[in-house]
């Protein structure tokens, strides 16, 4: 019985893990997929109303490579080298404790960032941080086949 009481009086003593040790895992996995995604704009919200294109080939895409590189096109030019390189990262904001996305474009100084709302193999949702009072909201999903 004593040995019982010794043992669980160790567990529960060391068994436990410092909350602030624990470091939180950057989904890296889910955006490209160790090697290349493709995600399409579904959706782009601006102020309640939807932006993006409704025909397919026009909508964006963007292709997220390992190597942190990312190629956007509109799909007609899926697989030329016709768009926009660009570079991504993402990185948490401990003040907020949320996960932000962020895009830098590689021809002009343009940088977006945004919050990532939900993350998932088949979803990816995103709200731009800007100073500005203009809500933008992106919705990614996977390139899928066509009906």
């Amino acid at each position: 019985m004593q040995i019982r009481l010794v043992i669980l009086l160790f567990l529960l003593l060391f068994g436990c893990i410092d909350k602030s040790s624990l470091k939180p895992i950057i989904p890296y996995h889910v955006i490209n997929a160790h090697s290349a995604k493709v995600w399409i704009l579904q959706k782009r919200i601006v102020n309640g109303i939807d932006q993006a294109p409704q025909l397919r080939e026009r909508k964006r895409t963007f292709t997220f490579f390992d190597d942190f590189q990312l190629m956007e096109q509109q799909m007609v030019h899926l697989g030329s080298n016709i768009g926009l390189r660009a570079t991504y990262s993402m990185g948490l904001n401990p003040s907020a404790n949320d996960t932000l996305f962020n895009i830098y474009y590689t021809d002009h100084p343009t940088k977006l960032k945004f919050k990532v709302k939900e993350i998932s193999y088949k979803t990816l949702m995103l709200e731009a941080v800007t100073g500005d009072t203009i809500r933008e909201e992106w919705h990614l999903i996977p390139l899928n086949k066509s009906n």
